[in-house]
């Protein structure tokens, strides 16, 4: 068996499942073929963290309708799935976050949170719950969350490595 975490566009991700190039992928990314097969696996709630000394850091949920529009967001450049997700969803509720920082690499989110150069939507799986120096908020608008899943073909037969994983996947899942 072997490994790979690869940063993958939706089309690459849909060519390299479709061709046998993976047997299996683990994403957010929901692909609608013929030829794929998504099982979902986890769905989680997204956070608004912040620095513990911002006034928003005294509730336990925020409304982002009622963010001051200046906030300073950091977050991940457009290119990112997770990006993509959160500013769909903003886009419904009517927010525009002013992203004061854009990154490549999503460890670096929270440090610069921490060190209170602005807020970040972070995903249940990624939140730190030990860590004194941030807060994550519930968010109240529309359904703030992601799924986590596997794809694969739906036509090739399944290794038993591959039904296995699956296997494993799904109850590591439900222990969350």
């Amino acid at each position: 068996m072997k490994f790979q975490q690869v940063p993958l566009s939706q089309e690459n991700l849909h060519q390299f499942i479709e061709n046998g190039k993976y047997d299996l992928c683990i994403t957010t990314e929901r692909i609608e073929h013929n030829n794929i097969e998504w099982l979902p696996l986890y769905t989680e709630d997204i956070y608004l963290t912040v620095p513990k000394y911002f006034s928003e850091a005294k509730k336990d949920s925020v409304n982002l309708t009622e963010l001051d529009e200046n906030i300073p967001f950091i977050g991940l450049t457009n290119q990112y799935s997770f990006r993509q997700l959160t500013d769909n969803i903003l886009q419904a509720t009517g927010f525009s976050p002013y992203y004061q920082v854009e990154v490549e690499e999503a460890t670096a989110i929270l440090q610069l949170v921490k060190k209170g150069h602005g807020v970040a939507f972070t995903p249940e799986t990624s939140m730190n719950i030990y860590d004194h120096q941030v807060k994550h908020l519930k968010i109240e608008n529309k359904d703030f969350t992601r799924t986590i899943g596997l794809l694969k073909h739906k036509y090739m037969y399944p290794t038993k490595i591959s039904q296995a994983f699956i296997k494993k996947s799904q109850a590591y899942f439900d222990n969350l």
